[in-house]
């Protein structure tokens, strides 16, 4: 069962938000687990507390859909990877030279959308995320077999294996 799949509410964690593990490639990138999480939306608001002297999360992928430019992200996002029938959208990121989010990936409530470099869309659903193999070096960034090309691997990464329950 995915970490996203419960509907009962965690308590708030009794342990430091944080635990010590941290990405191997790059120990400024916390890896949260599940602990004390059982949303998406808490992961990705904690991730982004926990990284921000680094990177402003918002920035990189978009965050704020209520502006003109957010809007747009998100309705890109939701036609070329493929998520017109996803629920809530949570984070939109857009690896394609010009900003058009050609590639890229969406996470929603349901799991995780996205088209890769190499134009294959894929869906991955929590239960099947967690189960996934998530790599990065400096610029590159893997689902499993499908890659990724941006700067912000080391941070996605990260918050990616912050969302597996694991």
């Amino acid at each position: 069962m995915s970490l996203f799949s419960r509907k009962s509410k965690a308590e708030p964690p009794a342990q430091p938000k944080f635990e010590d593990r941290l990405d191997v490639n790059n120990n400024h990138y916390p890896i949260l687990g599940n602990r004390g999480h059982d949303d998406v939306a808490s992961v990705i608001h904690d991730f982004d507390e926990g990284t921000r002297t680094i990177y402003e999360l918002g920035f990189v992928c978009g965050q704020d859909f209520e502006t003109k430019k957010g809007k747009k992200k998100l309705e890109q996002g939701r036609v070329n990877f493929k998520a017109t029938g996803a629920g809530k959208i949570y984070l939109v990121a857009g690896y394609s030279w010009l900003g058009g989010y050609k590639q890229g990936f969406l996470i929603a409530d349901d799991g995780i959308y996205f088209k890769d470099n190499d134009d294959v869309s894929d869906f991955y659903s929590w239960d099947r995320f967690d189960r996934a193999t998530i790599t990065h070096t400096y610029e590159d960034l893997s689902i499993d077999n499908h890659k990724f090309i941006t700067q912000e691997a080391q941070m996605l990464s990260s918050l990616l294996e912050s969302m597996q329950d694991k």
